[in-house]
């Protein structure tokens, strides 16, 4: 059996347009939930004695939740330029920020844009944790790279 690997030092990065190939770490992030699915298409005929399925389109919308930072490059302004200007890029996740390996895969995104973001969202004495939903957009890619 493998080494477990610990979540403690994720890798969230976007470009500034889909074909930059340029990432920035979102520094701040706190936690990523990636479900991937596809969807579920009857596929039963006369004669099947269960119900069949075939599988659909893929479905992975992006969580990410993370401290908000206001300054001139923080984590507000890139994802609010993102959401407002409805910018597409590519986005690059990995478990641990490190070399990319078998180990270690990069799940790459290409067209994704900001769909939700929830700059100011605390309490009185609490440090403000932000959550932004992504999606990929028509015509985008979701491929694992071991070697980039």
């Amino acid at each position: 059996m493998a080494e477990p690997t610990l979540f403690k030092d994720g890798y969230v990065a976007f470009t500034t347009a889909t074909g930059s190939a340029t990432y920035t770490h979102l520094s701040g992030s706190k936690s990523v939930e990636v479900p991937f699915s596809k969807a579920e298409l009857a596929n039963s005929v006369f004669g099947d004695v269960a119900e069949t399925f075939f599988p659909g389109i893929i479905s992975a919308p992006i969580s990410i939740v993370y401290r908000q930072d206001f300054g001139a490059a923080g984590v507000d302004k890139t994802l609010w330029d993102r959401w407002n200007s409805e910018t597409k890029f590519r986005l690059k996740l990995r478990p641990v920020n490190t070399t990319v390996s078998t180990t270690n895969p990069s799940y790459i995104f290409n067209r994704v844009g900001v769909f939700s973001i929830s700059p100011i969202n605390g309490a009185h004495g609490v440090l403000l944790e932000n959550k932004a939903e992504l999606r990929i957009l028509s015509g985008g890619t979701l491929t694992r790279s071991t070697a980039t």
